[in-house]
């Protein structure tokens, strides 16, 4: 299974190659760059999919990824929420959760089983 992963991983190497080959500019966003390797890593090895993050800056996979670690009030209270009342929580996590997120993780595991 590493094996085959490995020439995955190689794959992804070689699209970051060229992205950073045809860099126009000398001043480059690394943080963006890494972040949308390592989801095409992640596309690539865990579900089976091309995320084509490092083609295409509007892919699907990368603005979905984006959203499960933006950080929003929400996170806040929810972690609060969790740590001093888990019963309250275990009872109004459901109010929580982005549905539009989840959908998507749930529809992507299922094709991609």
């Amino acid at each position: 299974k590493l094996r085959t992963m490995f020439s995955l991983l190689l794959e992804c190497a070689e699209q970051l190659e060229t992205s950073l080959t045809n860099l126009d500019s000398e001043i480059v966003d690394v943080r963006e760059l890494a972040a949308r390797f390592t989801t095409d890593v992640i596309g690539v090895c865990a579900f089976g999919i091309e995320a084509n993050a490092m083609k295409d800056e509007d892919s699907i996979f990368r603005k979905m990824g984006k959203r499960i670690f933006d950080f929003h009030w929400t996170h806040l209270l929810r972690f609060k929420i969790r740590v001093f009342a888990p019963v309250a929580y275990s009872w109004i996590r459901s109010l929580f959760v982005d549905q539009e997120l989840q959908q998507f993780f749930i529809n992507l595991t299922r094709d991609t089983i």
